[in-house]
């Protein structure tokens, strides 16, 4: 069968040959019964041939003739025997009528009819009752079958209205007849059964061939899959089933790749990757094993985690992996492990519940922890020996620019103010890097509580007041009376480094504006500038740490407090954006909870 066909179109083709020869079965057995029906009508002809007195030796003897090939046939009695029986005995009694002066072939008629009727019942009972009542070749079939032939010899003696010449064609006739109801009855048997027993060996072999066989190369690709064992060739052709074959063999191909990478990072990975099972025991680990802990893979397969934690953590760790057990979302938490020389590991591990299987990745985190503590200790070495030192050189220098110690010549006060504004930039920074430090710890607090936006725009524009005065820069305040849901003191915080901001980089006599409107559910404030502007490629990272406009900015601040009022405004569940056009001015906008 053509390969380029798919298996539907070969169904079909499967299909017609079966019914082309089924039709031509039936045309075969037409032909035939249309020579049983010439046959019929050639026996007719003949009798139509005998006058009335040939016509029931006729007719008696084709009965006599039919009963006899019925019983040799080993046929049933049909309809058509029981009419020319009826019609017998119809001619017979006119005949009997036509013959009521002469009793002699009277009595003849009458004892040839009633020996007729005699060989019919006894025919009836040997194909019916008696077949039932006595198994084959038993005394009273045998009987009954004797005593049938006595009859038949009888008639053959008696019956005399049909002369030979008659006889014969009659013979003759009835004979083809006979042979053609045979090849008949032959083809009506054995033509189904070749029909059938050809349409069962050809759709057989056919699904052996194109069906049965391709799919036990695809079941056993897809055992030689699980055992990571090589394929058997693709199957040719281009019907379903192969399509199906081939896909199945990118697929395992997909599937080598990912399993090549998956083998390569876990051999290679510095992180230690493994498995557990639901209690906790080591499935499958990783070599970087070695790395982390100093343990071999096969050291660990068969026992459980916590023997490898801290003794401090074993419970925290056991309490943590029974609450992913069975999770389908991913989770991590720190622990500390213990390797095989003692030494202590901190170490974050990332799991997933996948199947009947924790999956879990192990990240030494030894280092981050060391360089955390280490920058609690800066952290606390700037509040207390720098923060201290500076608020007090400042009062001293607030001592001396009025004077307390004695009076400064001009060049000395010049002297005097830049050494002020050095220590407080100074200081700006010290309280910046403070409260970056607490926002990431999570140790800064919100006071949160309904506040009025009047009061704290009022705040910042007299913090700001005195150096806006200065450039000649005027504040204009639309508020709506508005209410939002903060921290006063932090959201002062935030405007007044928005604000400040917006002071140094505006021109002199320019205008600064603050605005809040009600969106919703949220308040929108607004710090809008008539300054230079940000170059579109900054906007993007104007809320990064240390991140300055231009490099002649620095001198202005610290480049922290941006970042600062974003995480502030984050920490308020709101979030903060930033606009502007070069040379027009920014617009610096946030949302707050109302």
């Amino acid at each position: 069968m053509a390969k380029g066909l798919t298996l539907s179109q070969q169904a079909m083709v499967v299909i017609a040959i079966p019914i082309v020869f089924q039709l031509c079965i039936l045309y075969l057995l037409t032909t035939k019964n249309d020579e049983v029906a010439q046959a019929a009508q050639n026996v007719a002809r003949e009798r139509e041939k005998v006058d009335w007195g040939n016509k029931v030796g006729t007719e008696a003897y084709n009965v006599v003739t039919t009963l006899v090939i019925t019983l040799q046939n080993d046929l049933s009695f049909d309809e058509s025997f029981d009419e020319d029986v009826e019609k017998l005995q119809k001619d017979a009694r006119r005949l009997k009528r036509l013959l009521s002066q002469e009793p002699v072939r009277v009595r003849h008629l009458e004892k040839d009819m009633e020996t007729i009727g005699k060989l019919i019942d006894l025919a009836r009972y040997a194909r019916g009752r008696m077949q039932e009542e006595y198994p084959p070749n038993s005394e009273p079939r045998k009987k009954v079958h004797k005593q049938i032939r006595v009859y038949i010899n009888e008639l053959e003696q008696s019956l005399t209205f049909v002369d030979q010449e008659q006889r014969d064609k009659l013979a003759q006739s009835s004979s083809d007849e006979t042979r053609s109801r045979q090849a008949v009855q032959s083809l009506s048997v054995w033509l189904p059964v070749s029909y059938v027993g050809l349409l069962f060996v050809f759709v057989y072999g056919w699904f052996i061939f194109r069906i049965s066989r391709p799919l036990a190369i695809i079941s056993d690709n897809s055992t030689r899959l699980a055992g990571q064992q090589p394929l058997n060739e693709p199957l040719a052709g281009s019907d379903e089933l192969s399509m199906l074959d081939l896909a199945f063999h990118e697929m395992a191909e997909t599937l080598r790749k990912a399993w090549r990478k998956q083998r390569a990072i876990k051999e290679h990975a510095r992180d230690m990757i493994f498995s557990l099972d639901g209690k906790g025991v080591f499935v499958d680990v990783g070599d970087a094993s070695n790395l982390l802990i100093g343990y071999a893979p096969e050291d660990l397969v068969g026992s459980r985690l916590v023997n490898v934690v801290f003794d401090q953590d074993k419970t925290y760790t056991s309490q943590q992996l029974s609450r992913m057990s069975g999770a389908a979302s991913e989770a991590e938490f720190e622990t500390r492990l213990v390797s095989k020389k003692g030494k202590i590991i901190d170490a974050l591990l990332s799991c997933r519940w996948v199947d009947d299987r924790l999956f879990v990745v192990a990240h030494d985190i030894t280092e981050r922890k060391e360089a955390q503590r280490l920058r609690k200790e800066v952290v606390q070495m700037v509040s207390h020996d720098l923060r201290s030192p500076l608020t007090a050189i400042r009062g001293v220098f607030e001592m001396i620019n009025e004077g307390m110690i004695g009076k400064l010549n001009d060049k000395g006060r010049e002297l005097l103010a830049r050494a002020d504004s050095s220590a407080h930039l100074m200081l700006v920074l010290v309280n910046d890097l403070l409260d970056i430090e607490r926002i990431e710890s999570g140790t800064l607090q919100l006071n949160k509580q309904d506040i009025k936006l009047s009061d704290v725009f009022d705040r910042v524009v007299q913090t700001t007041a005195t150096t806006a005065q200065r450039r000649g820069i005027k504040f204009q305040s639309v508020h709506n009376d508005l209410i939002v849901h903060a921290d006063p003191d932090r959201l002062v915080q935030v405007l007044i480094n928005l604000v400040s901001n917006a002071v140094k980089f505006s021109p002199a006599d320019g205008k600064i504006t603050l605005a809040a409107s009600r969106l919703n559910q949220a308040v929108e404030i607004t710090v809008a500038d008539e300054g230079r502007g940000i170059p579109p490629d900054m906007l993007a990272h104007i809320f990064d740490r240390f991140k300055q406009v231009e490099s002649s900015d620095a001198k202005k601040g610290t480049g922290l407090g941006l970042a600062i009022c974003k995480a502030l405004v984050e920490l308020h569940g709101g979030e903060i954006r930033a606009e502007s056009e070069v040379g027009r001015g920014s617009w610096f906008s946030f949302r707050l909870p109302a």
